[in-house]
């Protein structure tokens, strides 16, 4: 009897025994179970949160890039990328953005509070999430030939059997059209790069490198510029020469200017404004200048070098025209410019004319032998024999440069 009795005793503290263990073991159980939900909310919440911080840094580094491929500056992409993040509602303090002209590479680092809600209860503690990117503007060569008209059917006409050449620059076209590099002549073309932002089309054209299409539109350097709006003309100027030597005086030439015959025209340091019509140099005329800006405004105002003509132009150097040798507003009539017959041309700055469909034809010669120039009109055309020759290192240019810049090719790294 004793035996049973203490066995049954041991049976039944054994059985209260593993009630309490299991109670025990349940409880331990229950609280690494609700920490383990608690953590995997906390965690699925603070990877949603830096998947979201992940989305914004990339676009604030892409933000940086672009302008970087813009602008010379870093600053310039520092802040655009800054903007960006403050306008996320992130606090300055939280962020860092670097941005690098050389390596065309912008660089945001953020972090941010990750809340921690239900992990509280096990004692997990809040912290901060950290997410990085990199953006890069991988810049082409700057183009000095410039088609600005998006909407042109054709930006850049290649009808040529003579040679274009760009030296250290670039030959753009901005036309959206599927010729916007037209590229149908015998002759030939080369530059650092050859780009449109339409399509390529033609055959036999000579073009190194290969033209490619889908580029990014180049940007008008002159954008900020505007000529002036009011203009007294002056009665006492000549509008046509025959013969002789002649000297001129800045001053507004209305009804156009006629080069012609034998004429040798030295044209003094300053503006001279054409006025609702043409200037002309045609026959074996000459017109020289440094120091000059030819300014063309009104109806029917182009410039048409003719013949046997020579024109050897030098910019201004001061002034609200400086750097600009011809140029034109973007508010002008659409007209027609011509380079033609065996016309010599050796201009040093800027030829600016937005709407101006500009034609090379003949066998016209284009040096500009200046260490920087840039050729912008609203359309281009090279036919004929014709030889351009532009040169694009604006380091060491006697007058002002206004670089065109590249848009470059912008992509996230990291």
């Amino acid at each position: 009897m004793l035996g049973f009795n203490c066995a049954k005793l041991s049976a039944s503290s054994l059985m209260r025994d593993d009630t309490g263990t299991t109670s025990i073991l349940f409880s331990v159980m229950f609280v690494v179970l609700l920490g383990g939900v608690a953590m995997a909310v906390d965690h699925s919440r603070w990877m949603s949160r830096q998947s979201e911080m992940q989305g914004i840094v990339d676009a604030a580094a892409l933000a940086g890039a672009k302008l970087l491929a813009y602008s010379e500056k870093s600053s310039n992409a520092e802040q655009a990328a800054s903007a960006f993040l403050t306008s996320k509602n992130f606090a300055s303090g939280a962020f860092s953005v670097t941005a690098d002209s050389t390596t065309g590479i912008v660089r945001v680092d953020l972090a941010a509070d990750g809340k921690v809600h239900f992990g509280s209860v096990i004692g997990v503690k809040s912290g901060k999430i950290p997410v990085a990117a990199e953006a890069v503007a991988s810049r082409a060569a700057r183009p000095c030939i410039i088609a600005l008209d998006p909407a042109a059917p054709v930006g850049i006409d290649f009808s040529l059997a003579g040679s274009v050449t760009a030296i250290d620059c670039a030959i753009w076209s901005n036309s959206k059209s599927s010729t916007s590099f037209d590229l149908n002549g015998s002759g030939s073309a080369s530059s650092s790069e050859n780009c449109a932002v339409g399509g390529i089309s033609g055959s036999g054209f000579s073009i190194s490198p290969a033209a490619r299409g889908g580029c990014r539109p180049a940007i008008d350097p002159l954008l900020a510029w505007s000529p002036p709006s009011t203009f007294t003309c002056d009665s006492t100027l000549p509008d046509k020469l025959n013969a002789g030597a002649v000297t001129l005086a800045p001053g507004v030439y209305c009804g156009g200017l006629k080069i012609a015959g034998n004429s040798q025209v030295t044209l003094m340091p300053g503006v001279y404004t054409i006025k609702d019509g043409p200037l002309t140099v045609t026959s074996s005329a000459s017109m020289t200048g440094d120091g000059v800006t030819i300014l063309l405004t009104g109806a029917g105002s182009s410039i048409n070098f003719l013949g046997s003509s020579t024109v050897h132009l030098s910019a201004a150097t001061t002034g609200p025209t400086a750097g600009l040798v011809i140029a034109g507003g973007r508010e002008e009539p659409v007209v027609d410019s011509i380079a033609g017959g065996g016309a010599e041309m050796d201009i040093e700055g800027t030829v600016y004319l937005p709407t101006h469909n500009l034609s090379y034809g003949g066998h016209s010669e284009t040096l500009i032998p200046a260490s920087y120039s840039l050729l912008i009109a609203k359309t281009i055309k090279f036919h004929g024999g014709s030889t351009v020759v532009v040169r694009g290192d604006p380091a060491v240019s006697k007058v002002p440069a206004m670089t065109a810049v590249s848009p470059g090719n912008i992509h996230l790294i990291r």
